[in-house]
């Protein structure tokens, strides 16, 4: 039995969460949810690797080009991205659950759709922008272009396996819920929920 398992403050707070959590939940279907049942309630991870989709296609349609990079300065792009979406991923995790009140919940304004359409449509024009008024040759696009593909696969690709290590250090489970839908959200709640190890469980009940 490990000392997490025999934590008596922990398994209290454990119990008080998973008390709380039919209620708490269930006020929020009434009051923000009520017009759309059934709700969706989805793994963060999972959510993660279905907007980092993208990433794989770009990468995929990367193969039809010839490598604008020298192999040792792809590597090293690839390896640094990687890390840094492990490292994202972790941290990510673990700010929204020190957010999380002692039910497991923490909740805040989802970004106007305006600002996430303008952000959408700024990042690749600046891109488009900027290689014209640098006048960058083809060789240097290809490398760019290089660059931008390795950085944002690698970093779509450990993102969420960053949230899983968070989840198996926390003994935990990250869920998101839209309100009051994913198309038009007004709030975004995320909700902690506390998974100990079923050996260490039935050994602090014992």
């Amino acid at each position: 039995m490990s000392p997490a398992d025999s934590d008596p403050k922990r398994n209290a707070l454990a119990v008080q969460r998973r008390r709380a959590w039919g209620t708490l939940f269930a006020s929020t279907s009434d009051r923000d949810v009520h017009a759309r049942q059934p709700y969706v309630r989805k793994r963060m991870v999972r959510s993660q690797a279905w907007a980092f989709a993208p990433a794989w296609i770009l990468f995929a349609m990367s193969f039809f080009r010839p490598l604008g990079l020298a192999v040792i300065v792809a590597l090293s792009i690839l390896a640094g991205s990687l890390a840094f979406g492990l490292c994202f991923g972790f941290f990510l995790a673990r700010h929204i659950s020190s957010k999380a009140d002692t039910t497991g919940v923490y909740r805040r304004p989802a970004p106007p759709l305006a600002v996430v359409i303008t952000a959408c449509v700024a990042i690749p024009v600046l891109v488009f922008v900027s290689v014209f008024a640098f006048n960058f040759s083809l060789a240097q696009m290809a490398a760019l272009f290089w660059i931008e593909t390795l950085t944002v696969w690698g970093i779509a690709t450990t993102t969420p396996l960053g949230t899983l290590l968070f989840e198996g250090r926390a003994r935990s489970r990250l869920w998101i819920l839209w309100i009051p839908s994913p198309w038009s959200p007004k709030w975004i709640e995320y909700h902690l929920e506390y998974h100990p190890r079923r050996g260490g469980m039935g050994q602090s009940e014992s």
